[in-house]
C-alpha cells in the first residue's frame, strides 16, 4: 500500500483502530475486533495482517510493562509450543489461500472457540488434560497468524483456568507479546506483508495506541472481577458474530 494514496476517511479509521488496539492490550479484550475486521475489508486480509501486527507489538509494550507483575508464566509456557505449531500451520496454509478463505477460516476458528467456551462455562472444574492447552495453543497460533484474531481463543483458555482479572490481563499480554514477536519475521520474510510504507503508518499510529492503552487501564480499574468475566465472554461472542459477518460480506 502507498501511504500517499490513503484517503482522509481511511486515516481516521486507522486512528480509531490504533485506539482500540491500545485498549485491547490493557484489558478491554476484543474491542479492537470490529476495526481489525474492517481494515481487512479495506486493505485485504493478508495486507491488513501485516499492517496491524506492528501496531499490536507497540501496544504489547504498554500491556506487558503495566501488567507483567500479574503474569502467570506457567500458562504462557504450557501454551507456547502448541502455539508455535499453530503459527507454522497457518504460515503454510496462508501462503496459498485467498483473502476470502482467510476470512472463512478465521470465523470457523473463533466459532469453535465459542462452542468450547459455552461448554466450559457449564463446568465448575478447571480442565487439566493435556489436550485442552494443546488445542487452545494450536488454535491461538493458527488464528493469530491468519488474521490477528486469537483473542477469544486465549480468553477461553484463561477463563477456563479461572484467573483473576489482573492475572488474566497480564498473562494474556505476555503471551501475545511473545506470539507477535515470533510472527514478525515470518510476515517480513515469508509473506512480505510488512513494508516500509506499512511500518511508517504503524509509527504514525503510535500516539493513538498509547492513548488507547491509557484509556484501557483506567476503564479496567473500574470493572469488578465478576462483571469483567462477563465482559470478556460477551466480547468473544461479539467477535464471532462480526467475523462471520465479514466472511459473508467478502
Amino acid at each position: 500500500m502507498d501511504i500517499h494514496d490513503i484517503s482522509l476517511y481511511k486515516w481516521i479509521f486507522l486512528v480509531f483502530c490504533a485506539l482500540t488496539i491500545g485498549m485491547t492490550k490493557t484489558g478491554l479484550s476484543g474491542v479492537n475486533m470490529p476495526s481489525v475486521i474492517f481494515l481487512a475489508l479495506i486493505f485485504g486480509g493478508k495486507a491488513s495482517s501485516g499492517l496491524v501486527l506492528p501496531m499490536l507489538i507497540i501496544a504489547d509494550v504498554f500491556g506487558v510493562v503495566y501488567y507483567i507483575k500479574n503474569t502467570n508464566f506457567k500458562y504462557v509456557l504450557v501454551l507456547m509450543p502448541y502455539t508455535i505449531l499453530g503459527i507454522f500451520i497457518a504460515l503454510f496454509i496462508g501462503k496459498n489461500i485467498s483473502n476470502n478463505i482467510f476470512n472463512i477460516l478465521i470465523s470457523i476458528v473463533i466459532l469453535i472457540g465459542l462452542v468450547f467456551m459455552i461448554f466450559r462455562n457449564k463446568k465448575a472444574s478447571v480442565p487439566t488434560h493435556w489436550s485442552f492447552p494443546a488445542a487452545m495453543g494450536t488454535l491461538s497460533g493458527f488464528s493469530s497468524m491468519i488474521g490477528n484474531s486469537a483473542s477469544s481463543i486465549m480468553a477461553l483458555y484463561l477463563l477456563s483456568m479461572k484467573l483473576p482479572k489482573n492475572n488474566f490481563i497480564g498473562t494474556s499480554a505476555v503471551f501475545f507479546a511473545a506470539v507477535n514477536l515470533i510472527k514478525l519475521p515470518l510476515h517480513v520474510i515469508y509473506w512480505h506483508t510488512i513494508t516500509y510504507n506499512s511500518l511508517l503508518i504503524d509509527i504514525l499510529m503510535a500516539p493513538a495506541i498509547a492513548l488507547g492503552a491509557l484509556i484501557g487501564i483506567l476503564i479496567v480499574k473500574k470493572i469488578p472481577e465478576k462483571p469483567y468475566r462477563y465482559f470478556i465472554i460477551t466480547a468473544s461472542v461479539v467477535s464471532v458474530v462480526v467475523l462471520i459477518v465479514r466472511s459473508l460480506m467478502v
